[in-house]
């Protein structure tokens, strides 16, 4: 994937769909993946599916699948209100074949099992990276909400020729939203020290707070930019204003499924409700 130097560019399809047969050297695979992000510019796609097992009877196993841009064709599908810029589009299969030196276990990506190498970004575990390439964004996005809404309410009069940045409503607004994005950094900070092993949590915790964080981050950035959106007026909602871009794509990511919080919150609820949350502290 890397013959021609180091800055190949891997989009990846995380959820198992599609269908693999077993041929003689490796898979064939047909089928579409969606919501490919970056599936256009992409030099290869991890394409993720599950494959029967050596056991006919027994569970079958989900692997990811190295594929050539040469050898997929994209389905334009992404439509959205906000992330219109990702481009995550449907990558579509037909009959490719995928050589077994191709192919790896998802199971190991979960666990951080890189026989090749021993750098840390190769064997963090998944539950350590977790939903942080999600939630990331989000902060700079509302970093630019932020900034961008800053800039023009220090200008802005009222209709009676007052200064806005005077008002003390426009002073606690900005001071609330910058609070929220303050913490959900600082959220997102600590998860991704843990995620370089410059930090370290009892394992159980590990496990799950990390994805507690970043999804409550998401939910603290949500609400930020939510705030100087509704802050900003009518004269806000224009297609060229640049805050309803950010305010657009940051409640579009933000209802991925990495940071839904019921599920994420849920599991770190029931593993410190089982007497071991004092682990975490």
């Amino acid at each position: 994937m890397w013959a021609e130097g180091p800055d190949t560019l891997v989009a990846g399809a995380l959820i198992p769909s599609g269908g693999a047969e077993v041929t003689a050297g490796g898979w064939r695979l047909t089928g579409a993946w969606s919501y490919i992000s970056g599936v256009h510019v992409a030099d290869w796609v991890l394409a993720c599916a599950a494959v029967a097992g050596a056991d006919a009877d027994g569970p079958a196993q989900v692997r990811f699948f190295a594929v050539p841009r040469r050898d997929f064709a994209v389905e334009e599908t992404w439509f959205p209100v906000g992330m219109r810029g990702t481009g995550s589009d449907t990558m579509v299969l037909t009959d490719v074949f995928v050589p077994e030196h191709r192919s790896f276990a998802r199971a190991a990506v979960l666990a951080g099992d890189a026989p090749a190498s021993d750098a840390r970004c190769h064997t963090v575990p998944m539950h350590a990276v977790g939903a942080l390439p999600f939630a990331a964004p989000l902060l700079g996005a509302v970093r630019g909400a932020l900034r961008t809404w800053t800039a023009r309410t220090a200008l802005r009069t009222d209709v009676r020729g007052r200064a806005v940045r005077e008002v003390r409503s426009v002073q606690t607004t900005l001071a609330r939203a910058a609070g929220e994005a303050d913490a959900a950094e600082l959220l997102l900070l600590r998860t991704a020290r843990v995620a370089d092993g410059t930090e370290t949590v009892p394992e159980g915790a590990a496990a799950v707070r990390g994805a507690r964080d970043t999804a409550l981050a998401a939910e603290l950035l949500v609400a930020g930019v939510d705030r100087v959106f509704r802050a900003g007026g009518t004269s806000g909602q224009a297609e060229t204003d640049p805050v309803q871009r950010f305010w657009r794509d940051v409640n579009t990511a933000a209802t991925h499924v990495a940071l839904d919080f019921e599920s994420s919150g849920a599991a770190y609820g029931a593993w410190a409700l089982s007497g071991r949350e004092g682990e975490a502290r």
